[in-house]
């Protein structure tokens, strides 16, 4: 192979020379362009012929990547890198010729004519575009460790930001659709940019959580590679100081988007399908879809090419600023110019006082916040021209002043907000201007360094973050003709900030304003104090005063008329210290904790009867309850579904359960006493059963529980509380499913007794924590017996997370299962810091659940895989395949179950296991991985066949479980 080589390109390398026998004809080709750039640095220590040969071809792999992942290839790469660093030496100001000006762009004012007419055309223009979101990076700079779009955007609701631009992107589907002109339906495109940081995580969290509610066809992950690093002003690549094969790489910035946009050859495909428009976002700006609307609607009333959303700017601010620039020679472009060359820009071109505000008391250059609206033809031809290369630049921290060598190696960076620099002179480039309540606040800045910040300027913290969200919702009711009381200043993490009332809505509620202003009406008032979070669709304010926690979900369908007094205890934030390690990253860098949950009794305000009709809609009242709240260590509290029945009794008539669709939805913990005088009557008025924790996707088969944080050592009013038979649902105990908290609890001793070869036998769940960030999780304690040690007591721990990894499925994933130790009562109760390892898995029991038993599975060709349990095996292990078969009858909620029911005792009729593995049938049963077809029936006679498939990634304590019924 070494004979068809030059041998004169590689005799000035020998130790390269030597090895070129095991290289490839296309490696060969890659050393090549390296010699011929000057990298001749990187094979001076490489060994002779048949040492460390493997990690010489996976050197070559790396440079493989390298060079495939950037336009033009490590030759344009190191190309540009000489030029840039050779014009850094110099001082070279990028600047020079350039004379800045204000370019024109359009001013919004919230809630005028002009503003709720840009919102209405860009609704019209919305099922046009592709959506694109730049998230390639961690929380590590927040004090978070994971993805910054797993973060919760709020803590009232706990939704994350990721499911927030998700159901944004969805509601403007639908409206845009709904007005359509030729009434066709077409799904919105949404990209997302990862990293090798980013992309497994965020896939995780897509994928757990059903794409929150979005077609998965319609969500593509680009992932983003990483440059090569520079050791020097020569360009010459740097290695890894720990390995001489291995190149040291780094991020090359959010530019990389325009690059992979061309690449996938998804542009071609957008425009094929009719869109106009590309819309650019970050990942943690809580307000941004406020915003977009009208932006989209600005960009097709001004025909603009670029539309660059911008917020007013303070003079000399830390933030670029949108900046009109004219050379000498007649060139002109419309980019943004970072704000610490901003000013002396301004200085060198006739402007002494450089930045300096205006007659407005802003800057008259618009603050740029990285959000950009992009015709789709004009941005494509551009990509043509350029192959994806954005203007780059580098900024290297030399030793001393004089700059030949660096700290640290650098690399070429390149900035999404680039794209106009190569743009020609008749390219129509603007900027949106709205309000920074309504449309910009970033989450960038840990707790630490957000306390630095000098007072009056943007702390850009989660903390800050999130009481931005509930001052510009109460802001745009306010707007909308709602009277809120004035927000009182608190000091959190160090930061002082403004409290407003906390309030949220699903954007399906209110995505522009002048739907929001249909669903506000009469004399509406809003303490500073309350809470109220909106999550269904046609749910109408009008005459409401609100002084508490009102929490409303109702389904699609539903028309939900809010109206009287509503006050209640409310919900209390307890400050949070973000050093407090006890407590989960997500919430103390935010440094709130809550709430403390009302309570509340719900009653009708006309005096119609029980037993009449159900009307479209209720007017309720809350009345405050006399008894003190329970208190909850999570703020993710959430209604009944809108299956969940409400009881109406009256002294003469039996209960009447009313579906939720057809009234408004009650809110939090009731004490109520039952009148034992009477199976059907009680002493109040009117009584709405619990609600359980939000689950996504997965709502559970009736109300379980109300309380996030519970033990039998609290007070005996919240144990009673936890008792169902307290709390008059109209069925024993024994009869209706288990609480999903005491079942993960129960998956977790089973795996324990599945793992350790035990036969611990559950006796009573006795405290439980759980939290929401991107999916729900569990840490549960229960008292469990082993017969075989004369039935000794124990406490058993579990922690466990409920995921949605297949439709219509339930999967619970375990995480730690073991008995706890009697030194530590405070054990662990956050999170476990193994996750479990889908990769370990078998292939075989990956994804989708498969389907029903086959007809000829226990006599076809492959009945070796298969083994039907015999009678006495069944009775052996009944208690873990009804754990299986109650846990796949909670995924019926909502279209089997309209209403609580009895459902147990189950009646096992045949259990068939199946196992990749060659075991004796009966150790099939035992077997680690398995999926099991279990047929049985309810109480009431009904069948069910339950599908459950049971993995293990290998580590001990760690075990999935994922059932459905079929």
């Amino acid at each position: 192979m070494a004979s068809t080589v030059d041998s004169n390109i590689f005799s000035s390398v020998p130790a390269l020379q030597s090895n070129l026998g095991i290289l490839s004809p296309d490696q060969i080709e890659l050393a090549k362009i390296l010699l011929e750039n000057g990298q001749s640095h990187l094979f001076q220590q490489w060994p002779q012929l048949g040492v460390d040969d493997k990690q010489k071809l996976d050197f070559f792999d790396q440079i493989a990547r390298l060079n495939s992942s950037y336009p033009g290839g490590l030759a344009a790469y190191i190309k540009t890198a000489k030029e840039l660093l050779a014009d850094s030496k110099l001082g070279k100001n990028p600047y020079d010729g350039f004379s800045p000006s204000v370019p024109s762009g359009e001013n919004l004012t919230f809630g005028n004519e002009n503003f709720i007419e840009m919102e209405k055309r860009g609704v019209v223009e919305a099922r046009n575009a592709a959506f694109v979101l730049v998230a390639g990076g961690l929380g590590e700079r927040l004090g978070y460790n994971g993805i910054k779009v797993a973060l919760p955007r709020e803590t009232t609701t706990g939704t994350c930001f990721l499911q927030h631009y998700i159901e944004s992107i969805l509601a403007l589907q639908e409206a845009s659709n709904k007005i359509a002109s030729d009434g066709s339906q077409r799904d919105i495109p949404f990209i997302i940019m990862t990293s090798d940081d980013t992309h497994s995580r965020t896939l995780e969290l897509l994928e757990s959580n059903s794409y929150f509610g979005m077609k998965p066809t319609q969500v593509h992950l680009l992932k983003q590679e990483k440059v090569a690093c520079l050791d020097d002003n020569d360009a010459r690549l740097a290695l890894d100081p720990h390995n001489k094969y291995s190149i040291q790489t780094k991020p090359h910035g959010h530019g990389d988007v325009h690059s992979l946009l061309y690449s996938s050859g998804l542009l071609h495909k957008w425009l094929d399908a009719g869109l106009k428009w590309v819309l650019f976002f970050q990942d943690t700006n809580g307000l941004l879809f406020n915003a977009i609307p009208a932006s989209l609607g600005v960009s097709a009333t001004k025909q603009y090419h670029v539309n660059s959303l911008a917020v007013p700017r303070k003079a000399k601010e830390a933030i670029g600023g949108i900046t009109k620039l004219t050379h000498v020679d007649g060139r002109s472009m419309v980019i943004n110019v970072e704000y610490n060359q901003l000013d002396p820009l301004l200085r060198a071109s006739g402007f002494p006082d450089g930045d300096v505000n205006c007659e407005t008391g802003f800057s008259p250059f618009p603050g740029n916040i990285n959000q950009l609206i992009l015709e789709l033809g004009p941005y494509k031809d551009e990509l043509q021209k350029t192959g994806g290369a954005i203007k780059e630049f580098v900024n290297p921290k030399y030793k001393d002043s004089t700059k030949t060598a660096f700290k640290s190696s650098t690399r070429l960076e390149c900035m999404m907000q680039d794209y106009p620099k190569t743009l020609p002179p008749t390219a129509r480039v603007g900027f949106t201007v709205m309000d920074i309540w309504l449309a910009y606040a970033p989450v960038k800045n840990n707790p630490e360094d957000a306390a630095k910040v000098p007072k009056g300027n943007p702390y850009h913290s989660a903390t800050s973050g999130e009481m931005a969200i509930y001052r510009a919702n109460s802001l745009i009711l306010q707007k909308a003709g709602v009277k809120m009381e004035e927000p009182v200043k608190q000091v959190l993490n160090g930061q002082e900030v403004e409290v407003w009332s906390r309030i949220t809505w699903k954007p399906k509620w209110g995505m522009i304003f002048s739907d929001i202003k249909k669903k506000v009406s009469g004399n509406c008032e809003v303490s500073q104090r309350s809470t109220m979070a909106i999550k269904g669709r046609n749910v109408f304010i009008e005459d409401l005063s609100l002084d508490g926690a009102l929490i409303v979900d109702s389904i699609d369908d539903a028309e939900v008329k809010l109206g009287g007094l509503i006050k209640n205890n409310g919900w209390t934030m307890e400050s949070v210290d973000y050093k407090d390690t006890s407590v989960p990253e997500e919430i103390r860098i935010r440094g709130l904790k809550g709430p403390k949950v009302p309570n509340v009794m719900w009653k009708r305000e006309s005096s119609e009867e029980a037993s009449s009709p159900p009307q479209s809609h209720e007017y309720l009242e809350a009345q405050r309850s006399l008894l003190p709240s329970v208190q909850s260590s999570s703020p993710h509290m959430f209604l009944p579904p809108a299956s969940a029945p409400v009881f109406l009794p009256s002294a003469s008539a039996p209960i009447e359960p009313l579906n939720l669709s057809q009234v408004l939805t009650g809110v939090r913990e009731l004490d109520l006493v039952p009148n034992r005088n009477s199976s059907h009557s009680y002493e109040n008025p009117m009584f709405l059963p619990p609600p359980p924790m939000f689950l996504p996707h997965a709502p559970l088969l009736y109300p379980l529980s109300s309380l996030n944080s519970w033990s039998r050592a609290e007070s005996g009013r919240a144990q009673q509380f936890r008792s169902r038979e307290s709390i008059f649902y109209p069925y024993k105990e024994e009869q209706i499913l288990s609480s999903e908290e005491e079942l993960f609890g129960k998956v977790g001793l089973h795996c324990y007794n599945l793992q350790q070869g035990t036969n611990l036998q559950f006796v009573s769940l006795q405290e439980f924590h759980s939290w929401f960030s991107s999916i729900i999780s569990y840490a549960v304690t229960l008292e469990a017996v082993d017969p075989m040690r004369r039935n000794s007591s124990c406490l058993f721990e579990t922690l466990a997370r409920h995921a949605i990894e297949n439709k219509d499925c339930l999967s619970a994933i375990v995480t730690k299962c073991r008995i706890k130790p009697q030194n530590n009562p405070d054990s662990e109760k956050g999170r476990g810091h193994n996750p479990f390892n889908k990769a370990l898995v078998d292939d075989f029991f990956k994804g989708e659940m498969p389907n029903w038993l086959p007809n000829d599975a226990l006599t076809g060709n492959n009945k070796m895989q298969y083994y039907e349990m015999k009678d006495s095996e069944v009775e052996e292990d009944k208690e873990w395949l009804h754990l299986y078969a109650e846990l796949a009858l909670l995924t019926l909620q909502g279209s089997e179950f309209k209403t609580i029911q009895p459902v147990k005792p189950l009646e096992l009729r045949k259990i068939v296991v199946s196992t990749k593995e060659d075991v004796e049938s009966k150790k099939k049963v035992k077997a680690a991985n398995a999926i099991f077809y279990i047929s049985f029936k309810n109480c009431c006679g009904r069948d069910y066949n339950v599908i459950a498939r049971r993995t293990t990634d290998g580590i001990p304590e760690h075990f999935s479980l994922e059932v459905k019924c079929c």
